[in-house]
């Protein structure tokens, strides 16, 4: 879900994307994006295994995702990220839409997902995409760039560092789901 802050008057006001784009750098730190790409479905997998699937759907507050919920929204994601990642470098400049990541929770079920059919999804998703960031040289990451419908122009080293800290992001919400049982 949209991440909500709090405004100077007390009001609660969805996350700007400068403002996210610092957040989620930030948990990426001094760590390389690729490892952080490549190491996030078996962390899944080892922080989900076990997980029954009356905990899989308890939602941790009113408003916020379950843990299916966020993996089901990693797994759209990811393929948001693939074809953002095919375009910039296939397609230079290309038109990057945005979609509407709760709208698409709501419409397409995530509640309903099975969190075992979600985990194997992801890994596919996510290998696919490895095999397409890993053939590009790295040295010309940020030559190979598209215009985001709401972001504007952005780089492949943009998109990488993205989907790397969206991943911390989200492994960080289902640790703290998962503490709270």
């Amino acid at each position: 879900m949209t991440d909500l802050l709090v405004d100077a008057g007390g009001r609660t006001v969805p996350e700007s994307f400068e403002a996210y784009r610092q957040r989620v750098r930030a948990y990426l730190g001094d760590r390389d994006p690729l490892d952080v790409l490549r190491s996030t479905p078996s962390e899944l997998d080892g922080l989900l295994a076990g997980c029954e699937p009356a905990e899989a759907t308890r939602r941790p507050s009113p408003g916020k995702w379950s843990i299916v919920e966020i993996v089901a929204h990693m797994c759209d994601a990811e393929l948001a990220f693939g074809w953002r990642v095919r375009s910039v470098v296939a397609e230079p400049d290309a038109f990057l839409p945005w979609f509407d990541q709760d709208k698409w929770a709501a419409d397409l079920g995530y509640v309903r997902r099975s969190l075992a059919t979600e985990l194997l999804q992801f890994r596919a998703f996510r290998n696919a995409n490895l095999v397409i960031i890993e053939a590009v040289d790295r040295d010309t990451w940020s030559e190979h760039f598209g215009t985001h419908a709401v972001r504007g122009r952005q780089t492949l080293v943009d998109f990488v560092e993205l989907e790397a800290g969206h991943d911390l992001n989200h492994l960080r919400q289902i640790m703290a789901i998962l503490e709270d049982r």
